[in-house]
């Protein structure tokens, strides 16, 4: 295991334990097992209610007791997106006050104001966006391809061009990709 982990982790343990000697020191240890407790309690609250807003973000619209799939404007998407990821981040926020702990507990509560949670969401965002864009993933389609202004895929095949400017004798026949483009060639099974 790497020992930067085995550090955090050990650093963290023990943050953890000085902060519920400090917390003895002016309550009890009686008092330090029921707010944590509680603390469980409050989480697992958090947890559920981050769910059911979630559940009701991504809740089809129904006429007639039918799931009607109604057409999402890119405002409206964003607006989505955002939405779920709120939803997201409070669920973490009430996992992180469930954990038995008072500084994890501390750093869902902190996470819950709605200013922290859209730093963290726009900071999730884009770490994502870039994450996509480094794999060679359109962030608009979630397609491969590195063609992000214009129609068209682009994708990249790990491999070599063997000879791209005449059919060679073992060239197959042209095949139609899924984004309409034709490819003609061979595959070469480096195995």
């Amino acid at each position: 295991m790497n020992p930067l982990v085995i550090l955090a982790v050990v650093g963290y343990l023990a943050l953890e334990w000085f902060a519920a000697v400090w917390l003895a020191a002016l309550i009890g240890w009686g008092g330090v097992i029921v707010v944590l407790l509680a603390l469980v309690l409050v989480g697992a609250a958090v947890m559920r209610r981050a769910g059911f807003a979630a559940a009701r973000t991504l809740r089809p619209t129904t006429v007639d007791g039918l799931s009607v799939a109604e057409t999402v404007s890119a405002e409206r998407a964003q607006h989505m997106a955002g939405q779920v990821g709120d939803a997201g981040i409070v669920f973490v926020a009430g996992l992180l006050i469930a954990v038995p702990g008072l500084v994890s507990s501390a750093l869902g509560l902190i996470a819950l104001i709605p200013g922290v949670r859209a730093v963290v969401r726009s900071a999730v965002a884009s770490r994502a966006l870039r994450r996509m864009r480094d794999l060679g993933v359109d962030p608009r389609t979630g397609r491969p391809g590195t063609n992000y202004g214009g129609s068209g895929g682009g994708g990249v095949v790990p491999g070599e061009v063997i000879r791209d400017d005449q059919p060679g004798p073992n060239s197959g026949p042209a095949h139609q990709g899924p984004d309409g483009h034709i490819i003609e060639g061979r595959v070469i099974d480096p195995e």
